[in-house]
């Protein structure tokens, strides 16, 4: 089972970053000439050189759970696919928030409450404390930049929109071809099932 990770709090969506870096894999670079490239021609036009090595080992890392097809369709498709795919391969990588989208967003959603508020927010977090050590370890104000990062990326991606008082959960609409790819790759059994459009 994949452990809690704290590291998300260096995360964001990285959307254009990510055209980026499909687009230079898709012209046959290696990850080493891609890193260099970046790195060398800022192409994330990001002010420090640590900022973009931090984007770099982001986009890697949720880079591993897409085929190369799906990378193909983040190039080519619309910008809600892009955002499905993003949110897809970000909640893939961490366990936290992906338990939160799986736990809490999606348990609302089917029972009809398709909103979630900050007491409930709190609560995932307070409980996922009490049962794992790793998470009760985290200090306060760790919790608090997750739930800040966890939040930010949700509602980037279009899964959460921001009201007065609560979050409304928000499916995101994705494409007939996607989702039937998806639902025919056995590897994304879960991909409609995180964003809700199974």
């Amino acid at each position: 089972m994949q452990r809690y990770s704290a590291a998300f709090t260096s995360e964001w969506l990285l959307q254009n970053e990510m055209r980026i870096v499909l687009t230079l894999e898709k012209e046959g670079k290696s990850w080493t000439e891609i890193k260099n490239q970046v790195v060398e021609n800022n192409l994330f036009q990001l002010k420090r050189q640590g900022t973009i090595i931090t984007a770099l080992k982001n986009i890697n890392r949720r880079r591993q759970f897409l085929d190369s097809y799906l990378r193909l369709m983040y190039l080519k498709n619309s910008r809600h696919d892009r955002q499905a795919i993003l949110m897809y391969s970000f909640l893939k990588c961490y366990r936290l928030p992906r338990e939160f989208v799986l736990e809490i967003l999606r348990h609302n959603c089917l029972s009809h409450r398709n909103l979630v508020t900050a007491g409930e927010i709190i609560n995932f977090f307070e409980y996922k404390a009490e049962q794992s050590q790793k998470v009760g370890n985290w200090s306060p104000e760790t919790r608090k930049k997750l739930r800040q990062v966890m939040l930010r990326i949700l509602v980037e991606c279009g899964l959460l929109q921001t009201q007065k008082d609560y979050w409304r959960i928000t499916p995101i609409p994705t494409s007939s071809n996607l989702r039937a790819y998806v639902s025919d790759e056995p590897k994304y059994s879960d991909f409609l099932a995180l964003l809700f459009n199974s």
